[in-house]
Order: C-alpha cells, then sequence, then structure tokens
C-alpha cells in the first residue's frame, strides 16, 4: 500500500477530498473521543453511507428508529423536532444527531461521563478537530 501511495497523483483535480474521504475523516476523529466506540454516518432510511459491516448497520438500524421515535415524541407534546437522542442500556449509550439530511449514530461505553462524551463530539462537529 505504501508503494501505491509513493507517487505523485498525474491527475491535476483538486486537492479538496471527496466528500465519502471527507466522511471517513469526521469519523475516524469522532473515534478518538474517549469512550467512542464506534460511529456511523446513515440516510434518514437508516442506510450506512461509509460502514456496510454488520455492527455498522445494526447501529444505524437502531438509530434510526429511536430518532423517528423522538421526532414524533416532539411533535407530539408541541416542542419542536428533536435534534438528537441519548439512549442508556446495561451495556453502554447510543447517541443520535440529526445533521442536515443525514443521522449521525453513535456508540459509547458506560464508563465514562456522558457529558464529557458529548462536549468532545459537539466540538468535533463544529470546528472538525
Amino acid at each position: 500500500m505504501a508503494e501505491q501511495n509513493s507517487n505523485p497523483p498525474e491527475s491535476t483535480e483538486s486537492a479538496a477530498p471527496a466528500p465519502q474521504a471527507a466522511l471517513r475523516q469526521s469519523l475516524e476523529r469522532l473515534l478518538k473521543v474517549p469512550g467512542v466506540t464506534l460511529a456511523v454516518m446513515s440516510d434518514q432510511n437508516g442506510i450506512p453511507l461509509d460502514d456496510q459491516d454488520d455492527r455498522g448497520q445494526s447501529l444505524a438500524a437502531q438509530g434510526k428508529v429511536l430518532m423517528e421515535g423522538a421526532i414524533l415524541a416532539g411533535k407530539t407534546m408541541g416542542v419542536g423536532e428533536s435534534k438528537s437522542v441519548a439512549v442508556h442500556d446495561h451495556n453502554g449509550r447510543m447517541l443520535v444527531y440529526t445533521l442536515d439530511a443525514r443521522y449521525l449514530h453513535i456508540s459509547v461505553t458506560k464508563d465514562v461521563k456522558l457529558a464529557l462524551v458529548e462536549a468532545a463530539i459537539s466540538k468535533v462537529l463544529a470546528t472538525g478537530s
């Protein structure tokens, strides 16, 4: 793999990362947040845009159901549309964020303070670092 990357590309295209590469970079930054074990971006149908393995698909499907429930609850109570949801169980936690027309699903271990994880995630989402 190092040999493939050792020669400069012959293309004169822009150096900006492709959307899929930028998505992967963002998710990799999220995985560096202490306590985050998995991060998956999906469309609003729960179809992962990046992680097609079983864990990623399962997290996205669960997150879609949770977010739809939160959105419906917000509308029913008249408090507006939900932008995020956090769920705790005996295995850990799951966070789901609405970002544009996509969902960000994040699995978090139960042994870290959720407020610290959420603050670090917000920083990554806001600044990309």
